[in-house]
């Protein structure tokens, strides 16, 4: 994948050993191994909360506040930064656990963007979905799977026009059927929208 013209493998990313981060942004943090903690980042007050680490799976928890982090996430929330951001702090912290560091200058822009987040919203998409415990941006799950991508975007098409079909039968006879009528129409064809200029294409470079 390409993230502002560095070759970063969000994969690798999570393979980086959480505890080898949270030594670096976790706030008032005690270093015991594996029973390590610090300072919960959804926690406002003083409180450490119950921060623990999970290295066999690399991950980390918060028994206060039931958060789960795998290492990008943990740096997205711990250091309040984007997708991209995330992982270019980790390239950058931690180049040693990247096979690919070069810069690649003659990449083109990518003309397809896909929805708006707002848009994706609409078809019940959120912006970051999750490869068991890998969060990964819906563009570039788009990029990595196009073929599941696109049947994701098929599946939720047909679930909202189900949901919009099915809110129309109950309200039948109970409003203005004209209105109701020119209602379901707009909802359904603004879907079929949203779903021919979210599907990726197979040119997009």
């Amino acid at each position: 994948m390409i993230y502002n013209r560095y070759k970063i493998n969000a994969h690798e990313a999570n393979k980086i050993p959480i505890l080898e981060i949270a030594r670096r942004i976790v706030p008032k943090f005690i270093d015991r191994g594996s029973n390590s903690t610090g300072k919960c980042v959804k926690h406002t007050d003083n409180k450490l909360g119950n921060l623990r680490f999970k290295t066999d799976k690399n991950y980390a928890h918060c028994f206060t506040c039931n958060t789960t982090w795998g290492p990008v996430k943990f740096v997205m929330d711990f250091l309040n930064l984007e997708f991209f951001e995330a992982l270019k702090y980790l390239h950058k912290t931690f180049p040693h656990y990247f096979t690919t560091n070069e810069i690649d200058v003659k990449q083109k822009k990518r003309r397809w963007k896909g929805l708006l987040i707002k848009e994706y919203k609409v078809l019940n998409i959120n912006n970051f979905l999750y490869l068991g415990n890998t969060p990964i941006n819906i563009r570039d799950f788009a990029e990595s799977f196009p073929k599941e991508y696109n049947s994701l975007l098929h599946l939720k098409a047909y679930a909202k026009k189900e949901e919009i079909n099915t809110l129309y039968e109950k309200l039948k006879g109970k409003v203005d059927e004209k209105k109701l009528e020119n209602d379901k129409k707009e909802y359904l064809e603004e879907i079929e929208r949203l779903l021919n200029k979210g599907l990726k294409k197979e040119q997009v470079g």
